[in-house]
């Protein structure tokens, strides 16, 4: 009884510990908008749903599926979650690294269009890898919560990413539509569109 007592309350330290890690990605998102903080209320709505259902309840094997892939795949969907996580992670790492150096810099006041770093391959790493981040997810663990969960969150992410565009376009107007002509949104534009 005293071994149930304890490895449950190990699963609900790897639950706060798996939500502490994965809401870590919003440090490198700007949140300070009311419109970004919904968006990041469902991706932490997300990872906490996601947290608790696989440690949260001993022996659980989800509410719906559990391990759904593991069936179809075997561990294949465990490394593409590892690998979602790893690409996601550096595309919102590499979008705030350019950010912070290009436009946060103290140094120039102005406000420009960073075309630079990856924000030459595409216009929203920074929101792209955390939809990737969070379709990793479904690949090793699959609820009814999370796949309900995970259309919402690209849709509020795809909105947030729209309205940001809107804005760019009124300020850097002939820049801007030339710059999207050669990014895709979320993925890499391999065939330029011709002018």
């Amino acid at each position: 009884m005293e071994n149930d007592v304890m490895l449950h309350s190990l699963s609900w330290v790897t639950v706060v510990l798996w939500i502490i890690l994965f809401a870590s990605f919003l440090l490198f998102l700007p949140v300070k908008q009311k419109v970004q903080r919904k968006p990041a209320g469902v991706y932490l709505l997300f990872i906490s749903i996601y947290a608790i259902e696989i440690f949260g309840f001993p022996s659980s094997e989800g509410f719906l599926w559990g391990h759904t892939l593991y069936p179809f795949f075997g561990r294949v969907g465990h490394f593409i979650f590892l690998l979602c996580v790893y690409i996601g992670g550096m595309l919102i790492v590499a979008g705030w690294a350019t950010i912070r150096r290009s436009y946060w810099s103290p140094d120039d006041s102005t406000g420009f269009l960073v075309s630079t770093g990856i924000y030459r391959f595409i216009r929203h790493p920074q929101y792209a890898g955390l939809l990737l981040v969070s379709l990793g997810m479904l690949f090793e663990w699959m609820s009814l919560t999370a796949l309900a969960l995970f259309p919402v969150l690209c849709i509020q992410y795809t909105c947030l990413a729209l309205q940001e565009e809107v804005t760019l376009e009124k300020e850097f107007l002939a820049q801007w539509h030339s710059y999207r002509k050669v990014t895709g949104m979320f993925f890499p534009v391999f065939v330029r569109r011709s002018k």
